[in-house]
């Protein structure tokens, strides 16, 4: 790790966005594990990192924000109006809400290949996979904690018998009081998936006139694709550890495999091999490691070759 310490920030920024070289990823792991001074420090940029996520999805495509501070208050100023706009839509994005006239809403957008811890006001802590939204109010009304959610998250909600915690996603609702649970809402393919952890949850499904009411409790799993509903147990736990950075899969084909890469790192996977897409495998890789280096793993277990088309965010896999 170089000693000078604007580089490196710099280089733990790139780390961070997912664009380190492997040497440097190497590098910064090897000095993060050397001290705990050097671990609080990654710790405490990664916090500085994740600030940036509220402001603006713009500023996360810097190398470093320190070197880019009159660029970040621009953005914080463009953040604030998209605030606002979000206040004036209250009702619509938490049903049911009462805004309190000293509360506003912020949001936090994460972009591809990354993930951001977060605490709420009740002292709830959310975690945020990569492409995903969650609309929150700087402070919790007197009668309910509600968010609004659009992508994955994992959360654990501080017990309060007096405040019930919602998250809306679309036309789910999941109601609870304090529980750990991952939340997975992709308004684009009609996907919903809510896993409980521990606790208990009740998801509440309305279409239209229809209005449907589940009850979760420790290890259930509710599934609702294009409006098809399945309850059954959670099989692998180890796959909600994304929100430590780690991508665990077990008996995956590499076809499902290819959708997860490509919807984490936003770019388009062409599996021209058809002969192994459909071949599994287990195992974890870190998504810190990047793109690259994930996918020569995997081609060394399942023998293939890819070519990465960068200007076109592009794979294919011969």
């Amino acid at each position: 790790m170089v000693n000078d310490m604007k580089m490196e920030k710099a280089a733990l920024y790139r780390y961070f966005n997912g664009k380190a070289t492997p040497d440097e990823v190497h590098c910064i792991r090897q000095w993060a594990s050397e001290s705990a001074d050097n671990a609080a420090m990654l710790r405490r940029e990664r916090q500085v990192f994740n600030a940036w996520l509220v402001a603006s999805d713009d500023a996360l495509r810097t190398t470093s924000p320190s070197r880019r501070r009159l660029r970040l208050w621009v953005a914080v100023g463009v953040a604030a109006t998209f605030v606002a706009l979000f206040v004036l839509s209250l009702p619509r994005l938490l049903p049911g809400s009462r805004p309190s006239p000293v509360s506003r809403l912020q949001w936090v957008a994460v972009p591809a290949g990354q993930q951001a811890e977060m605490q709420l006001s009740d002292s709830s802590h959310v975690w945020l996979n990569a492409r995903s939204r969650l609309v929150y109010p700087t402070a919790f009304a007197t009668a309910e904690r509600e968010v609004s959610l659009n992508g994955e998250a994992f959360f654990d909600v501080r017990h309060d018998d007096h405040l019930p915690f919602t998250v809306h996603a679309g036309d789910i609702d999941i109601r609870v009081l304090g529980t750990k649970f991952n939340v997975l809402a992709d308004s684009a393919s009609q996907y919903f998936e809510a896993s409980l952890v521990e606790g208990r949850l009740r998801v509440e499904l309305t279409k239209g006139n229809s209005h449907r009411r589940y009850d979760l409790f420790t290890g259930d799993q509710l599934s609702v694709d294009h409006g098809r509903v399945a309850l059954t147990r959670i099989t692998n736990v180890e796959r909600y550890r994304w929100r430590e950075g780690l991508y665990c899969f077990t008996n995956r084909s590499l076809a499902d495999i290819c959708n997860d890469i490509a919807h984490y790192y936003d770019v388009a996977v062409q599996l021209q091999n058809k002969a192994i897409a459909h071949r599994t495998v287990s195992g974890k890789f870190r998504f810190a490691d990047g793109l690259d280096y994930n996918l020569s793993v995997l081609s060394t277990e399942l023998k293939f070759r890819y070519s990465l088309d960068f200007t076109n965010r592009r794979v294919t896999i011969r």
